[in-house]
């Protein structure tokens, strides 16, 4: 009596393996890609959350500075390496310029909160005209009110009027999501 064997030939198995590796593969980068979209998404919410608490905190605070002449702003910068952002107050005269000076708050509202390694953070200022610069926003007390800031040589400029854009950006795959604020208004376009 003969006895059979049945057996996958090596070529099969070849086969196979290498199916099961194109899947894995593509599996991977799958896996990769969904991080990559969840990473910048819940960045970006936890982005846009800050600007609402901290124009939120504006509308409902207490002065910032002492003077009374000045009109306080709470702003938020993206820190210079792009990697983290700051929560300031901002005052400026608005009764004679319109230049403004950042410095941390005699209350509390101070705060630096990183962001993932691959994530970078773009403040930029556009006039109505379409002119783009490196910039901030910050919130009016009281108000909420959007106004644009733009760097000079020896203090800030500040707007009134244009939008205010913030770019959250992957380095790795070069997604971006943004968010506007229109400038004079209180409102946040997600």
């Amino acid at each position: 009596m003969k006895k059979f064997f049945s057996a996958f030939t090596v070529l099969e198995l070849i086969v196979v393996l290498g199916a099961i590796a194109i899947l894995l593969t593509l599996g991977i980068e799958f896996i990769l890609r969904f991080r990559s979209n969840v990473e910048i998404q819940t960045s970006y919410s936890e982005v846009v959350s800050a600007i609402k608490t901290l124009q939120n905190a504006a509308r409902n605070s207490l002065k910032i500075f002492d003077s009374s002449d000045q009109t306080d702003i709470y702003a938020f910068i993206p820190s210079a390496e792009q990697k983290s952002y700051i929560f300031e107050g901002c005052f400026w005269d608005s009764g004679s310029s319109l230049n403004a000076t950042c410095l941390p708050a005699e209350i509390a509202i101070t705060t630096i909160k990183g962001l993932p390694a691959e994530m970078l953070l773009f403040g930029e200022y556009s006039t109505p005209e379409g002119v783009v610069s490196k910039g901030f926003c910050g919130f009016e007390r009281k108000t909420g009110k959007v106004f644009g800031f733009t760097y000079n040589a020896s203090n800030l400029d500040v707007y009134n009027s244009g939008t205010c854009i913030y770019t959250l950006r992957n380095e790795k795959t070069g997604e971006e999501k943004r968010v506007n604020m229109d400038i004079g208004k209180s409102t946040i376009i997600i």
